[in-house]
């Protein structure tokens, strides 16, 4: 898609967004431009970083495309320059076996956000661990890509430690339409398969705001409303 393809597709989501707001919208929305691996030339993602940056509405850049394609250090020029224009930065990292050299370049840039982290070594583990990155979790996705064999098997338990501060799991869908499992259905999984109580998933997802590209400052209005609609939630909840 060429330049003015992409500047057409942006415009048409933002106006997809203006007629929900219109129609009392309820869900905030804000919006990432992904750069694919597998697709796009490091030009092109310099041309994504600045339309995103045209943009308000754009949060961030995510990279993602086939993990079997590319190489992370052809991107790396883009993601900078995406951070040096206060955009937020996601890497889809580690969906695939033995490619933890590059894993640890990731490590090395430290985006705002991983996705998925399905194989990590120990060296590497131990770094993400520490890095309090945020992960992004997508369990039906993982099992029906084959990256994990079930759910037991799936590698939210390696990563999620609640008593751990500044450690952020989210749990998301990676696509509900593709996958057919909504955001219900995946902490239904997680309650399920890793025995987690009501109290213990509304931490969960409570937590996974720090995980987002809102403003957090005193003027994120946006930030601060789901803030207090988890509070009012857990201050009315009959809790188990």
């Amino acid at each position: 898609m060429g330049a003015g393809g992409m500047e057409e597709y942006v415009r048409a989501v933002f106006k997809g967004f203006d007629r929900y707001a219109s129609e009392s919208g309820k869900v905030v929305l804000k919006l990432l431009l992904s750069v694919d691996r597998a697709k796009h030339s490091a030009s092109e993602a310099e041309r994504i970083v600045d339309l995103a940056h045209t943009h308000p509405g754009v949060v961030g850049i995510d990279l993602s495309g086939d993990p079997t394609k590319g190489t992370f250090s052809t991107f790396l020029p883009a993601l900078l320059h995406a951070r040096s224009l206060s955009l937020k930065t996601t890497l889809h990292a580690a969906e695939t076996p033995h490619n933890h050299t590059e894993f640890s370049s990731m490590l090395d840039f430290h985006p705002d956000r991983f996705g998925h982290c399905c194989f990590v070594n120990t060296p590497n583990l131990t770094r993400l661990h520490q890095s309090h990155i945020p992960i992004e979790l997508c369990l039906t996705s993982n099992i029906l890509s084959n990256s994990v064999p079930s759910l037991e098997h799936h590698h939210f338990r390696l990563h999620y430690n609640p008593s751990a501060e500044g450690s952020v799991v989210c749990i998301s869908t990676d696509d509900s339409g593709v996958f057919g499992s909504p955001l219900s259905n995946e902490y239904r999984l997680v309650m399920d398969g890793f025995g987690l109580g009501e109290r213990e998933a509304f931490e969960l997802a409570k937590r996974t705001l720090g995980a987002t590209f809102l403003d957090k400052s005193r003027d994120g209005k946006d930030w601060h409303k789901i803030e207090a609609k988890f509070d009012a939630f857990e201050k009315s909840w009959d809790w188990n």
